[in-house]
This record gives C-alpha cells, sequence and structure tokens, in this order.
C-alpha cells in the first residue's frame, strides 16, 4: 500500500532511486537515495502517526525535489508529522542509591519495551530500564526525580 506512496511521489522521474521505509513506533522512517540526494547520500526524515499513502508520496515528493526537510512539506505530509503518542511516567528505584525516580516517554499502546541506559537524577549514576523500542533508538525518554 505504502508503495503506491513511493511511486507517485517519485513519478516522472527517469533515474533509479533507491527508498527505505521501516516502520517505527506510529510512523515511518523514510531514507531516499538518487539523483536529487546525490552530495546528500542517504537523505531520511520521519513520517509521525498513522501515514497512508498519500502522506508518503507528498514526503517522498518534497524529498526528492530537493529540499530534503520534512519542515518543507505541507498538506497531508505536514499533517502526518507529530508527536508518537501518549506520554508514558514510570517510577523506578536507582540500584545504586536506592532514590526513585521516574522515567517519561512517549510511546503506542501496544509497541514492545526494551531496555535502555538512564542516568538516575540524583546520583548520575547509569543504570538500565524498560522502555518503548522507539524511545529508546531515538534516546528519545528522560529521567526526573520524583
Amino acid at each position: 500500500m505504502l508503495e503506491a506512496g513511493v511511486r507517485d511521489g517519485l513519478r516522472g522521474s527517469r533515474e533509479p532511486w533507491t527508498v527505505s521505509i521501516v516502520k517505527f513506533g506510529r510512523g515511518w522512517s523514510v531514507t531516499l537515495d538518487g539523483p536529487a540526494a546525490r552530495g546528500q547520500r542517504g537523505s531520511s526524515f520521519m513520517i509521525a502517526g498513522p501515514a497512508g499513502p498519500e502522506a508518503v508520496a507528498d514526503a517522498v515528493r518534497s524529498a526528492a525535489g530537493g529540499t530534503g526537510a520534512p519542515a518543507a512539506m505541507s498538506g497531508p505530509a505536514s499533517a502526518a508529522l507529530g508527536t508518537m503518542g501518549p506520554e508514558r511516567r514510570e517510577e523506578h528505584a536507582c540500584a545504586i542509591c536506592g532514590q526513585r525516580f521516574v522515567v517519561v516517554y512517549e510511546a503506542e499502546p501496544d509497541e514492545p519495551l526494551e531496555e535502555a541506559p538512564v542516568a538516575c537524577p540524583h546520583c548520575w549514576k547509569v543504570g538500565h530500564v524498560q522502555v518503548a523500542r522507539s524511545a529508546s533508538v531515538g534516546r528519545d525518554y528522560r529521567a526526573d526525580k520524583l
């Protein structure tokens, strides 16, 4: 289904393109490599939220046209950019100092968890906690004192 969006976004181009679209939480990570991206190999951007083929087509068209930046998009693609989902706040205790802190991140409701390093906001020793995969990969989480 998203392949149609990629094809529409590159319609009219006669040169070869490499397009990678990877599901990332609720959104998509897109990497383009082609004639307009030369010198800027692997132009990458995110399309957050439940984006359909139209949003993918607009995003690819914008990046393939040389802008390469999602901020330059308008219409459905810009509407697709945004936050992941509801904020999660999970309490933890530091294994070193024993003080409690909260880890804050955004994730989809059923997104799998994985271990991520976090510095205790009390003693600054690094431990590990479980956070959503998208937050772990992007290191998009924080620890706050309680």
